[in-house]
C-alpha cells in the first residue's frame, strides 16, 4: 500500500504531490488543534491535571472528567449512558460485537478503516 505523505501548510491545507489542497481528513478534522483557545485549554489542562496517557480503565480506574463527559455527553444526545473509547480500533471492536449478537449484516467498503476487516473477520455473522 502506498501511503501519501501530506505536509501541512496552514490549518486547512496540506500540500500533496505539489499541490495545495483543503484537508478535512486526519484525527485533527477540523483544525481544532492549532486554534489559540483549544492551546490554551490544553496548556491549562496540563498545569492542572498532568500530561499522562492512562491506562486500561479496568485496571488503573477513570477520572472524574472521563465521569463529568460521559454525563454530558448522555445530557447531549438524551441517552442513559454512553461509552468511550480510547481508540478507533476499540470502539469498533465494540460497536461489530454489538452487531454480530444482533443478527445484523455488514458491508464495509475495502478502503475503511483498518480496524474494521481483523474485528469483523473475527465475528462469526
Amino acid at each position: 500500500m502506498d501511503i501519501p505523505v501530506v505536509q501541512s501548510v496552514d490549518r486547512t491545507s496540506v500540500l500533496w504531490k505539489g499541490v495545495k489542497y483543503l484537508f478535512f481528513g486526519g484525527y485533527d478534522y477540523h483544525r481544532h488543534s492549532s486554534h489559540p483557545k483549544v492551546i490554551s485549554a490544553f496548556q491549562q489542562a496540563a498545569k492542572e491535571f498532568g500530561i499522562n496517557s492512562g491506562g486500561s480503565l479496568w485496571t488503573t480506574g477513570t477520572h472524574p472528567l472521563h465521569k463529568k463527559l460521559e454525563k454530558e455527553i448522555c445530557g447531549f444526545v438524551d441517552s442513559e449512558a454512553v461509552a468511550l473509547f480510547p481508540s478507533c480500533y476499540l470502539a469498533n471492536q465494540a460497536l461489530i460485537q454489538y452487531f454480530s449478537g444482533n443478527n445484523y449484516d455488514i458491508f464495509y467498503p475495502e478502503n475503511s478503516h483498518p480496524s474494521l476487516k481483523p474485528v469483523i473477520n473475527a465475528q462469526s455473522f
